[in-house]
């Protein structure tokens, strides 16, 4: 496992970005800017390649998770992050984690196999990736975002992802639209209202 990403150097503030299948390390550049303008942004890029869509662990059908291959990935990033904030000077506590779809999916891995890695996370359009894993006690702060047309990720299931998170003691802010698989400018507000 491999992992790329580049960085566009703004300012102290962080915001680490990790796409949606089928995306880049570039697809988020914009989403960051718009929440924080003068923040400098991380764009990380999955590694697992799925017929030419680049994804961040492997599935073996849209919705249902190759679970050992989470747990591989999620434990070789969870390694790979401190490396990556030492290496671009800083600390994982102080960014912003903005995931899409996949990317949130792989976010809310990290909340609940390696607690405290991550304290602040914008989780779009994403659900709790391991069902039977409960989320460990943390002090973190995290948006959720659901669409409720949402055909991709059924907003049941992000809904579902805020409430497993609340439990846990992460302070939880839950936004939904009316819309489908996408973020919208309300969104973006919602999110920068938070952090």
């Amino acid at each position: 496992m491999t992992y790329k990403y580049h960085t566009i150097k703004k300012g102290t503030a962080v915001i680490v970005t990790l796409h949606g299948t089928g995306a880049n390390m570039h697809d988020l550049d914009l989403l960051a800017e718009a929440i924080q303008p003068e923040a400098t942004i991380i764009g990380l890029e999955g590694d697992v390649n799925e017929h030419g869509m680049l994804r961040w662990f492997k599935r073996f059908s849209p919705g249902v998770f190759d679970e050992d291959d989470l747990f591989l990935r999620a434990k070789k990033l969870s390694s790979w992050l401190p490396e990556l904030a030492k290496q671009e000077g800083f600390l994982l506590s102080d960014a912003l984690f903005v995931g899409f779809s996949n990317g949130a999916n792989m976010l809310a891995a990290l909340l609940q196999l390696y607690p405290g890695i991550i304290k602040k996370a914008a989780l779009l359009h994403g659900q709790l990736p391991l069902d039977k894993q409960p989320v460990p006690s943390q002090k973190a702060t995290v948006f959720v975002s659901a669409g409720k047309t949402d055909r991709m990720i059924p907003y049941a299931q992000s809904e579902h992802l805020a409430k497993e998170l609340q439990k846990a003691g992460i302070t939880v802010q839950f936004f939904a639209h009316p819309y489908g698989h996408t973020i919208t400018e309300e969104e973006i507000v919602h999110i920068r209202d938070t952090f």
